[in-house]
C-alpha cells in the first residue's frame, strides 16, 4: 500500500519539494493515518539524509494520551540512500532494541503497548536539529514484507586510521609516521586528572562516606543512600551504562565503505566477532 507525501499530511513548518521533505530545525514529518487498524506489517521507506550529517527520527504512536504511547528511534547516515524497515509488531512493547539494518543506525523502541486499533494518530517525524534537514522519500509504504536491503554505495566513510572520511580538521592523521607522532605525545603529557575535587574515580574528594573497599559501592548516610568510589567518597551517577574497555562497531554490509580493513584470516580473526562482523 504506497502512502502518499501530499502536502495535507505534512506536519507544521515541513515543506516539500518534489520528492523531498524539507524538516524544520525543531522536528517536522508526515502524518500517517494508514497505521490505525488492521494492514500490512511493515513500514518501508527509502529515504536519503541530504546534509552532512546523520539524523535521528522517530515513529510516533498515539493512543488517547496527549503524548506518544510509542516511539520507534532510529537514525540514518548523511548522504546514503537507505532501505527502512519498521514492523509495526513493535508496537506491542515486546522490544527495547530491535536492531538494524544496513543503513540506518540502532533502533530503540520506547513505550507501552498499544494494539493498532487503539491508534489515534501517528506520524514519522525528524528530531529536533541545530539546522534545517531535507530529506529524500523515493518510496513510503505498508507492505506484508519488509523492503530488500540496500547495500549502500559511495565514498569512503572511514579512513584506514578510523577517521571520518568526508571531513578535515586540524590534526587529522595522514600517515602510520603521524600516528606515532601523536600517541607519543599523547603519552607524554601529565597524568593529573584536571578535576583536583574529584578522585581518580570521579568520586568527590571532599565528601567522604566509608572506608574504601576497592570497589564501587554504597554507603548510608543521614538516612539516605549514596553511591561511592573505590576509596569510599561520594560517587554520582546518571544510572547504569555498558562500561567496557574495548570499542566496537557494527560493519556487516559497510565493508565497502571502509577503508583497512585487515583480512578475514585466522590471523586477524580476533578482531572480528561474528556473524555481525563487529570490527
Amino acid at each position: 500500500m504506497k502512502l502518499s507525501l501530499d502536502d495535507g499530511r505534512l506536519l507544521p513548518g515541513t515543506t516539500k519539494k518534489d520528492d523531498t521533505l524539507i524538516l524544520p530545525p525543531e522536528g517536522g514529518g508526515i502524518l500517517l493515518p494508514e497505521l490505525a487498524g488492521d494492514g500490512p506489517r511493515w513500514l518501508n521507506a527509502t529515504m536519503t539524509v541530504l546534509a552532512g550529517h546523520a539524523q535521528a527520527f522517530e515513529l510516533r504512536v498515539w493512543g488517547g494520551e496527549e503524548e506518544p504511547r510509542v516511539t520507534v528511534r532510529f537514525g540514518l547516515m548523511p548522504g546514503f540512500r537507505a532501505a527502512v524497515a519498521l514492523d509495526l509488531n513493535w508496537l506491542d512493547g515486546h522490544v527495547l532494541f530491535p536492531g538494524h539494518r544496513v543503513g540506518t543506525q540502532k533502533v530503540v523502541c520506547h513505550g507501552s503497548r498499544i494494539d493498532r486499533a487503539e491508534i489515534r494518530r501517528a506520524a514519522l517525524v525528524s528530531m529536533a536539529c541545530f539546522e534545517p534537514v531535507s530529506v529524500r522519500v523515493e518510496s513510503l509504504s505498508l507492505d506484508d514484507a519488509p523492503c530488500a536491503v540496500q547495500p549502500p554505495c559511495g565514498e569512503k566513510l572511514i579512513d584506514a586510521f578510523g577517521q571520518y572520511a568526508p571531513k578535515e580538521w586540524p590534526g587529522k592523521i595522514r600517515s602510520e609516521e603521524e600516528l606515532a607522532a601523536a600517541l607519543r605525545a599523547e603519552a607524554a603529557k601529565p597524568a593529573a586528572y584536571p578535576f583536583p575535587s574529584w578522585t581518580k574515580w570521579g568520586g568527590c574528594a571532599d565528601r567522604k562516606l566509608a572506608p574504601g573497599t576497592g570497589f564501587f559501592s554504597r554507603a548510608r548516610r543521614d538516612g539516605r543512600w549514596y553511591l561511592t568510589d573505590p576509596e569510599g567518597c561520594a560517587f554520582f551517577s546518571m544510572g547504569p551504562d555498558c562500561v567496557v574497555a574495548r570499542a566496537d562497531s557494527r560493519i556487516d554490509g559497510l565493508e565497502n565503505l571502509l577503508d583497512g580493513l585487515p583480512p578475514r584470516d585466522a590471523a586477524h580473526a580476533f578482531l572480528y566477532e561474528s556473524p555481525r562482523r563487529a570490527f
